[in-house]
């Protein structure tokens, strides 16, 4: 009885348990369910009616068969939202804890301008799952408005923008001088302005600082130029020359012979023919027979007055006519015949020309008269003062002795300019020299005005040598290289003179193409000597063809000599200097004695030339330098027998010119050509390039 009783109550509860038991009493609880009372599932309260049943709420109920109920269950339509759910970003509590998507959500920046980077901006982020358009997860860009403004910028200096966002602009370059008012500052290294430094009577200029005026203004007083110094820091005045046809309109000199119309060539209306040293005329008798002359070529179709002066005394004054040369002789000067290093007062002349002209000087220009001969001659291409420049290199030739005698090596440098300081810098073979004129060696510091001349001669051994000595100075200059009479080779006799005017360093190229001179005997080339000078130091050099195996010049004014009878091009690292000499005759060809010429680079060249060759030599010649397939006539005529220059895509060819007529020639080409002029007597000759545009190079 005791096992039934308990397995009615067991059952009575289980009953209970899963459909819930009505009253407080319990006894009506599963008959009156349906009547009424909560749905708490705990059965109801009251008399008549119980609790709970199938007619109350949906509390308890697990819908979604998820195995939670409500309210537990926060969506009990969707099996996959419940308390333990792994919460997934997907804008739903997935797992009931009352939080959207918590630690799922990614913070994305607006990317207005398309750089990469997202704004700084607070306003212009958002969190969501997935990238929107137009949003990046990467911020930091200080201006959403322009791309190349953010992070990954390099800053760039002086514009006072912080291009990479790093919170600092660099305001100024380092070095940059800026005006605060009238206070000079300048950046310091990190991108801002120094303490300022007050002009005081000056003014502070952007760039230049405290200056006296504005670089490059300029007015006329007159016929007198008033132009502002290119640093700001004075005034120079210079006064438009009126023996050239110059006058002052609106700040500068006008006219066809304006430095501005000139340009820096060969061509121009203000030159300083100069004697050089050539002591071996007076030695060889006769001397009175033989003249330094210049050869005026007039290249305009105007007529050229010119007007030939040293100092305030006027030498000559003529008349060249359009297209055609004439030749003016001038008195020698002591120049000629010096015996130490000398500062000649006023020992230039001065030309100076209408119309725009070449210049041509012969030390001497005849080399037979009245049966006595010069034999020892040589020519020069002048430069006009447009030209010139500041800095130099000298090209020359070691001492020459022979015996116990000796000739010296010279340059000679011209001023335009009162007051100009000109320093010497000697090469390595350089240093030596004969005193004079305040120097005791190559090394020195003179001053010199207008039409002044120094003339520096080398030692007394063989072994001084003043090429590669570097001239430079604060006002243009002219700088002549040569020798009084030497031999080449130092073994070959007879002597000659040598000269050439030197071109300024900043003329100076890399590549070069030379060409020997004809042999009118053998109808050949003659042997020729050619200098590679480096005017700046680590300069390496290769040949084509190869005449010589590659070198390498160390330092600033080394140099490398290369014997030749063939063309070649040379091409260099770094701006090289290069001279050309032509051998004695008894070094073979029978033919002519040393003579110098500098070669020109092809970037130079021209196409057309009016040149001067004087009829009184016997062998007259021009070798012209030419790409290959240019068309080139000489004096109307079709120039032939261009020959290659191995495979530089040049050719030259030689010509004889006739030795009748006034000598003066006229060459024209479709193409830029170069051209060197040079002649024979016997015993003697002379050699120059025939022009050239001086144009600054890199």
């Amino acid at each position: 009885m005791k096992k039934l009783s308990l397995l009615i109550v067991f059952t009575a509860l289980s009953a209970c348990l899963v459909h819930g038991c009505g009253g407080d009493d319990g006894s009506e609880s599963v008959n009156n369910a349906g009547k009424g009372g909560t749905s708490s599932g705990k059965g109801g309260s009251g008399g008549s009616g119980g609790s709970g049943g199938s007619g109350g709420s949906a509390l308890g109920r697990d819908d979604d068969n998820d195995g939670y109920v409500t309210p537990q269950d926060c969506d009990d339509s969707n099996p996959d939202v419940h308390p333990g759910a792994t919460e997934v970003c997907n804008g739903i509590d997935d797992n009931c804890d009352g939080s959207i998507d918590e630690g799922l959500l990614t913070t994305y920046y607006r990317d207005a301008d398309n750089d990469g980077f997202g704004s700084n901006d607070p306003s212009a982020r958002m969190q969501a799952c997935s990238q929107p358009d137009g949003y990046v997860t990467i911020s930091g860009d200080c201006d959403d408005s322009a791309w190349a403004i953010n992070p990954d910028q390099t800053e760039i200096w002086g514009n006072d923008i912080d291009e990479d966002c790093d919170g600092e602009a660099n305001k100024c370059y380092p070095g940059e001088v800026g005006c605060d008012g009238n206070e000079q500052r300048t950046c310091d290294s990190s991108g801002g302005w120094e303490p300022g430094i007050d002009c005081g009577a000056k003014s502070c200029l952007p760039l230049y600082g405290c200056v006296e005026c504005t670089p490059g203004e300029s007015s006329c007083d007159g016929n007198v130029v008033h132009r502002c110094l290119s640093d700001g820091s004075g005034w120079i005045e210079y006064e438009c020359d009126p023996l050239v046809g110059s006058t002052c309109e609106q700040g500068a000199c006008t006219g066809p012979c304006a430095p501005e119309t000139l340009g820096r060539t060969y061509i121009g209306c203000d030159y300083f023919p100069t004697v050089t040293l050539n002591t071996q005329i007076a030695e060889l008798g006769g001397f009175q027979y033989f003249h330094f002359s210049v050869a005026i070529s007039n290249t305009s179709s105007s007529e050229a007055q010119i007007s030939i002066t040293q100092g305030p005394t006027t030498i000559s004054s003529t008349t060249v006519a359009p297209d055609s040369v004439q030749v003016v002789h001038l008195p020698w000067t002591d120049l000629r015949t010096a015996s130490a290093t000398t500062i000649a007062t006023k020992g230039a002349y001065r030309l100076r020309s209408t119309q725009p002209v070449t210049v041509y000087q012969f030390n001497p220009l005849e080399y037979m008269v009245s049966g006595y001969g010069s034999y020892s001659n040589d020519a020069s291409l002048l430069i006009p003062v447009t030209a010139w420049g500041t800095r130099y290199m000298v090209a020359s030739r070691n001492t020459w002795q022979y015996s116990g005698f000796w000739l010296p090596g010279f340059y000679s440098v011209v001023a335009s300019e009162d007051g100009t300081t000109v320093n010497l810098v000697p090469s390595a073979t350089g240093n030596d020299i004969l005193p004079g004129a305040g120097l005791t060696s190559g090394q020195g510091t003179v001053v010199l005005n207008q039409g002044d001349v120094l003339q520096v001669l080398s030692g007394t051994s063989p072994s001084h040598d003043l090429t590669g000595t570097i001239v430079e100075a604060d006002k243009p200059i002219q700088v002549i290289g040569g020798h009084a009479c030497t031999y080449v080779p130092s073994t070959v006799p007879a002597c000659d003179h040598l000269e050439e005017s030197m071109f300024p360093i900043n003329t100076l190229a890399s590549e070069y193409i030379v060409t020997p001179p004809s042999l009118p005997t053998l109808a050949q080339p003659k042997a020729f000597f050619v200098r590679v000078i480096a005017a700046e130091p680590g300069v390496s050099a290769t040949f084509e063809p190869a005449v010589s195996a590659p070198i390498t010049l160390n330092n600033l004014g080394d140099y490398v000599e290369i014997d030749a009878n063939q063309p070649f091009r040379i091409q260099a690292t770094g701006r090289i200097l290069v001279s050309q000499y032509m051998k004695g005759q008894n070094a073979g060809g029978n033919s002519g004695d040393p003579a110098m010429a500098l070669a020109v680079t092809s970037s130079q060249f021209r196409q057309s030339y009016l040149f001067h060759s004087p009829v009184n030599y016997e062998h007259n010649y021009v070798n012209i330098i030419a790409p290959d397939g240019a068309q080139v006539t000489l004096d109307g005529a079709p120039v032939t027998g261009f020959v290659p220059v191995g495979t530089t895509g040049y050719s030259d060819a030689r010509l004889k010119l006739p030795t009748s007529g006034n000598g003066n020639h006229h060459l024209e080409a479709d193409q830029r050509v170069g051209i060197t002029v040079y002649g024979y007597g016997q015993y003697t000759s002379y050699w120059y390039p025939g022009g050239l545009n001086l144009t600054e190079l890199n």
